[in-house]
């Protein structure tokens, strides 16, 4: 397992990250020529519409003034860094400036991989010991309750990040293949960002669309409205086609609650946050239903969540024996 994750690993590093680094190179070089570009686009509309009026034209010329200014700002103090960074002597530079952080990281780095390797040489191990300790503190009944829900959460995230995985990897490479035959610029870099945010429900293609159509924007404006198209075609074939077939209906969650957990996921923890709160939320739904069905049995009360969808009382159906849905 280690000896392909490494190997994955740096079979990813050696083919995409060259040209995802020439990419940003070319992006700064060229950032002047991009808004020239755009500005010749915006110009040459302007002239077919014979009626435009002078104010909005002059409002958007001092506009992309503004944000041409920023951005270039922006390329200027960036591309040194970025030529040092990767030059024969900027890396070591790099690295004995900062060498108790990289120290650190790389001693970090040494004891996850070995920790993972007694993980993984005896999670069987683990597994069963985990088991006697629950058996130890906690009656039968809980022990049971407290191992099934041990598995369901097993079982969400492996399928729910391997699955996500898998599909991301699929429109990441379609993604590549479209860009092709479009002919469109910075295949290997909007690829990678296409594929790397599609791991986020809901939001992952938005993030993922957004800075590469303005990528495009920037050097082919005129290639932008395929690329949005092309991108439109892509995610629906990923939430109607591909996603459904890979992931199936794991989560067993209204998508607003899906929505909920991605947000409230993403502004604690951030990017890994949003990945990661909905398989958490699709473990924890599931256990909080069955504790409050419970304890509406144990009133009397109906489980049946059709029961609630008015306010008269009577609607309530005392009855030990209702199943909730």
């Amino acid at each position: 397992t280690m000896t392909i994750f490494f190997a994955a690993i740096f079979a990813l590093i050696a083919s995409i990250v060259p040209e995802i680094i020439s990419s940003i190179e070319n992006i700064l070089n060229n950032m002047q020529s991009y808004f020239d570009n755009i500005q010749h686009f915006v110009e040459n509309k302007f002239e077919k519409l014979k009626n435009a009026n002078p104010e909005i034209k002059k409002f958007i010329y001092d506009q992309m003034d503004t944000i041409e200014s920023v951005a270039l700002s922006m390329a200027n103090s960036l591309q040194p860094q970025l030529e040092n960074l990767f030059s024969k002597g900027g890396l070591l530079a790099n690295l004995t400036g900062s060498a108790l952080s990289f120290i650190s990281g790389v001693k970090d780095f040494l004891i996850g991989a070995i920790v993972s390797v007694y993980l993984l040489f005896s999670k069987e191990l683990f597994t069963a010991q985990a088991k006697k300790v629950v058996y130890a503190f906690f009656s039968e009944q809980k022990s049971s309750k407290i191992l099934s829900f041990s598995r369901d959460a097993n079982e969400k995230f492996i399928s729910f990040l391997s699955g996500k995985a898998l599909d991301s990897f699929i429109i990441g490479m379609i993604c590549f293949v479209a860009m092709n035959v479009l002919d469109l610029p910075y295949i290997v870099l909007i690829s990678v960002i296409v594929g790397v945010t599609n791991m986020i429900p809901f939001f992952g293609p938005i993030i993922g669309a957004v800075p590469s159509a303005l990528l495009i924007l920037l050097s082919n404006p005129s290639k932008t409205v395929a690329f949005i198209i092309m991108i439109i075609i892509l995610q629906q074939l990923d939430g109607n086609v591909i996603g459904p077939k890979i992931l199936g209906n794991q989560l067993g969650m209204n998508a607003f609650w899906i929505l909920f957990s991605i947000v409230i996921g993403g502004g604690l923890f951030g990017f890994v946050g949003m990945i990661l709160a909905v398989p958490c939320f699709a473990v924890i739904y599931p256990m909080f239903k069955e504790t409050v069905n419970s304890r509406l049995v144990k009133k009397q009360l109906s489980a049946n969540t059709n029961d609630y969808f008015t306010e008269e009382k009577n609607i309530i159906v005392k009855d030990k024996k209702n199943k909730s849905k």
